[in-house]
């Protein structure tokens, strides 16, 4: 009979501890629910394997005529280079088509964060935008290696196509000027978020927090 209570009392205890794990697991998990909703990693806000960079809330900004034409120049160069087998080239009709289109979306979002009424666009615009700004400077340094890359090699080379190393230059610093604006100006698009309510200060200090575990400062 002593046993048999023994038996009881030793169920007991391990059903409340149990008890009172979950429930401290329960509390735990929504801790972290709530500091997923506004994690700078979300899948929502993962644009990676997105072409078009531009939705129907952003204004639809030309980019400069001027910079349309340096990548035109340095298309037709390339050209002229390659139909005389005199340069080996890896940027090619493929990446310049590319390249337009990357630049024009990343100009289209950049004038849109930098816009007068930007700070005044509701959270969720803003974070969209911020997280597409993030993505469209992560493409244009991606074009801007291209370039530089390809320089390198023609540096290299006894081709002595001077001319194109000069245009394919000039298209390289045009992109790193426009990417440079365009990550800098996510900055900005931060602190409008953090001004936007409830919900964009929660965002902007759990993506501090991120930054500072992972940098230290």
């Amino acid at each position: 009979m002593k046993t048999i209570v023994l038996i009881v009392i030793g169920l007991l205890v391990i059903t409340l501890l149990v008890l009172a794990f979950c429930k401290k697991k329960t509390k735990t998990d929504t801790g972290l629910q709530s500091v997923t909703a506004y994690n700078p990693t979300s899948r929502e806000y993962d644009y990676r394997q997105r072409e078009n960079l531009v939705e129907q809330s952003d204004t639809k900004y030309t980019v400069p005529t001027q910079e349309v034409q340096q990548i035109e120049l340095t298309r037709s160069a390339v050209e002229h280079a390659s139909s005389r087998a005199k340069a080996v080239i890896r940027i090619n009709q493929a990446f310049f088509n590319k390249l337009k289109n990357t630049y024009a979306q990343a100009y289209i979002l950049y004038m849109n964060g930098n816009a007068a009424n930007a700070k005044r666009r509701e959270y969720r615009y803003l974070k969209s935008l911020y997280y597409r700004s993030v993505e469209a400077g992560a493409r244009l340094h991606a074009a801007e290696k291209e370039c530089q890359q390809a320089v390198a090699a023609l540096q290299r080379s006894s081709s002595g196509e001077s001319a194109l190393i000069k245009s394919v230059g000039q298209c390289q610093s045009m992109i790193a000027k426009l990417r440079i604006s365009v990550w800098n100006n996510t900055h900005t698009l931060k602190l409008y978020i953090r001004n936007s309510g409830a919900e964009g200060r929660a965002w902007y200090n759990a993506l501090e927090k991120k930054h500072k575990e992972k940098y230290g400062k």
